[in-house]
């Protein structure tokens, strides 16, 4: 497989309405029902820790993040990050993960940090509902859509790759196709 001319930038208002045509073509029409997506309809992306991929001027991929709080504490939500099909399992999304890791500072991303924001979220719905017992219920159904759409989102990335990854291994290697 050949190494991609990968260019990482930050985004910049210009690339929002490519951006949008890449989700579309990658998540649907059904993306807007996500609690994700609900969560992000009021709030912008910051533009300095969003980041596009490119292939020469080809945009290949993107991941945005937006501030949020959890309880008192100001973290960045992560997404989405979202790559073209022909371009997964290529780097593409691991090099605007990287770039992404590269430009905070302490702050909770949705990589390796997911359990830990999970882990503060239930501790602060739980405390608040300590004390509040009439916000319970609410707030323990949120986060249990947090959980399963996340876990749903896991599965179907998962299943993504491991089909490109089956899709590259039944196509011939290059040392083949001069062979022949």
């Amino acid at each position: 497989m050949t190494e991609l001319s990968l260019t990482i930038l930050p985004e910049t208002p210009k690339d929002a309405q490519a951006i949008e045509r890449l989700h579309e073509r990658t998540f649907g029409p059904g993306r807007f029902a996500l609690s994700a997506y609900r969560l992000r309809e009021h709030v912008d992306h910051l533009l300095d820790v969003s980041f596009t991929a490119r292939i020469g001027t080809l945009l290949v991929g993107s991941v945005r993040q937006l501030p949020v709080c959890i309880g008192e504490t100001p973290a960045l939500m992560l997404g989405p990050l979202t790559v073209e099909p022909p371009f997964r399992s290529r780097g593409v999304g691991h090099a605007l993960k990287a770039r992404i890791d590269n430009a905070q500072h302490g702050m909770v991303d949705s990589g390796d940090g997911a359990a830990r924001l999970h882990r503060r979220m239930v501790e602060r719905v739980l405390t608040h509902c300590e004390t509040d017992h009439s916000a319970a219920e609410p707030l323990l159904i949120l986060l249990r859509r947090f959980a399963t759409e996340s876990a749903r989102e896991d599965a179907r990335m998962f299943c993504e790759e491991l089909a490109a990854e089956d899709a590259l291994a039944v196509l011939p290697s290059d040392d083949d196709l001069i062979a022949a």
